[in-house]
């Protein structure tokens, strides 16, 4: 029996979110589908919890939780468009063995606080043209009708955004490393 309570192994699960929905991602090519599939191998974990060992890494074991629930994915969908593909399963895993360990996920975890809290700190109508471009996909063409402006505008606008986060960013990872 672990040493650790429920609530610590959720938690120690919960920081590396975004990289098991980026793994189930590069296995489904689909957002929502790694979503859902993250959310499952997290229930299974609200399961298992007692039966994780100090000795494991946490991330890594989580992974494995995902790995499974991709594959019975896709055996429930066999019927539909998604095809299983061992192959890309293979590969999708190999490269996720060489370059994202728990160290890369929490590293990635900082990246992504860091950002958030930098986003947080734009005005209000840069936060909007960044939500309207990147979340909403909408072209330049588009937000420049919306807002009428021109498209040259909004392409510069977007560059001094994206400038302006990636100094944030730096400028939020130094504090943090120091």
């Amino acid at each position: 029996m672990s040493a650790l309570s429920q609530k610590d192994v959720m938690r120690a699960a919960f920081q590396y979110r975004e990289a098991l929905v980026a793994y189930a991602y590069g296995l489904l090519r689909d957002w929502a589908l790694a979503e859902d599939v993250v959310q499952e191998a997290y229930l299974v974990l609200l399961d298992k919890w007692r039966e994780y060992k100090p000795e494991y890494k946490v991330y890594t074991w989580v992974r494995k939780m995902v790995y499974f629930k991709v594959q019975e994915m896709y055996r429930a969908r066999r019927r539909e468009v998604i095809s299983e593909d061992e192959e890309l399963f293979g590969l999708v895993t190999q490269a996720v063995d060489r370059h994202l360990d728990e160290e890369a996920a929490e590293r990635q975890n900082v990246m992504l606080r860091a950002l958030r809290e930098c986003v947080g700190r734009l005005s209000a109508g840069s936060a909007s043209l960044l939500t309207k471009y990147y979340w909403d996909r909408q072209s330049c063409e588009a937000i420049a009708r919306s807002v009428e402006r021109t498209v040259n505008a909004i392409w510069l606008s977007l560059s001094r955004i994206r400038k302006k986060l990636r100094e944030c960013v730096a400028d939020r990872l130094a504090e943090t490393a120091s």
